[in-house]
């Protein structure tokens, strides 16, 4: 078989494997013929790519996988509330007793260092981000392209910050429809291969699913499975808005339902991005079924407050006069964990 980029796919040993040919790129889409300087994919034609993906990231062990310790990651709430931004005031004991703030936020734009105003507290997490000694404070990396690929180049400066969270979502290199499946496979051992770092320098980390087709997913499961990780991620973030965006969706839903039908059930899920009461219902009553704990990474307690909003189950709408931003993003955390809290609850007992 030849692939779009006229490479031989008889030649390529993850056929059969990993790989059911390519879902498309450029070539395809545009009809247009190779040329890797005018080209963004990574494709076997490209100089180099073979030996990165068999040398660089492993590829003959990444069939059989790697043995890891995985992190003990203990005590995690239905809600994960994802800030994106320092607190001006100190929120009071027992307020915030978790918090995850962006990646990007706290390293520089283009994920090569720390910004000033980390360097300014020696990378402190929570002199950064004022919160009491008692919280605890997650890291995530659901940003954009150019900030991952600083990360992955300058990762080895970053593992000594990174020691002191308490949950580190690994990296999520993106996996687009539209890219070749030589691409998919690059990122997704990107993936595994920060992960597995991440654990070596004693980082307590959670692997971000990354995934393509049901391939992807059964390796995912098999690894989870033999290694007992007993907390994943699963982002189910789109881009963009419209009517494409819930294909999208249920897309998702279908993949992470596969995945927990095929990983112990004691294995906590934390679906990143799903937020409304509605697709928290829906991910409670078919994924967190048969008591599997499941939990919630969003950002929208933080969206809203930034908007001066509160957040209310039933969509009314409530203004709250004379309090700040800081207080209305601790509002809104008890507000949706109540919220996810009292879904469960209808669920379990309708199960």
């Amino acid at each position: 078989m030849i692939s779009a980029c006229r490479f031989d796919c008889g030649q390529c040993q993850e056929l059969g494997v990993y790989c059911d040919g390519c879902p498309g790129c450029g070539v395809v889409l545009r009809k247009v013929s190779c040329d890797c300087s005018t080209c963004g994919y990574i494709c076997p034609r490209r100089p180099g790519t073979k030996a990165f993906m068999k040398v660089g990231l492993a590829g003959s062990s990444f069939k059989e996988g790697r043995s890891i310790v995985p992190a003990g990651i203990d005590g995690l709430p239905i809600y994960l509330p994802a800030a994106g931004d320092r607190f001006k005031k100190t929120p009071d004991a027992g307020a915030l007793p978790w918090v995850v703030v962006n990646g990007a936020r706290f390293f520089s734009s283009t994920g090569s260092g720390l910004r000033p105003s980390a360097l300014a507290v020696v990378g402190d997490i929570k002199r950064w981000l004022n919160t009491l000694p008692e919280t605890r404070v997650g890291i995530h990396f659901y940003v954009q392209d150019r900030f991952l690929e600083g990360l992955w180049k300058n990762r080895a400066c970053s593992y000594k910050y990174l020691k002191q969270f308490d949950i580190v979502f690994s990296p999520n290199f993106s996996v687009y429809e539209d890219s070749p499946r030589y691409e998919h496979l690059i990122n997704i051992r990107r993936c595994i291969r920060l992960y597995e770092e991440m654990l070596e320098f004693g980082i307590k980390a959670i692997p971000d699913v990354a995934w393509y087709q049901r391939k992807d997913l059964d390796w995912w499961a098999d690894y989870i499975t033999k290694n007992s990780i007993q907390v994943v991620a699963a982002s189910t973030q789109t881009v963009g808005t419209g009517l494409h965006t819930l294909g999208s969706w249920k897309g998702y839903l279908a993949g992470i339902r596969y995945l927990a039908e095929r990983i112990p059930g004691d294995v906590r899920i934390i679906i990143v991005g799903v937020s409304s009461p509605k697709k928290a219902r829906v991910v409670l009553r078919e994924i967190g079924s048969g008591g599997r704990d499941i939990s919630f990474m969003n950002s929208q307690a933080f969206m809203k407050a930034r908007k001066g909003k509160t957040f209310r189950a039933d969509g009314r709408k409530e203004f709250v006069e004379g309090i700040d931003f800081d207080a209305f993003f601790l509002l809104n955390v008890s507000e949706f964990t109540k919220c996810y809290m009292d879904i469960k609850g209808e669920v379990t007992e309708d199960a």
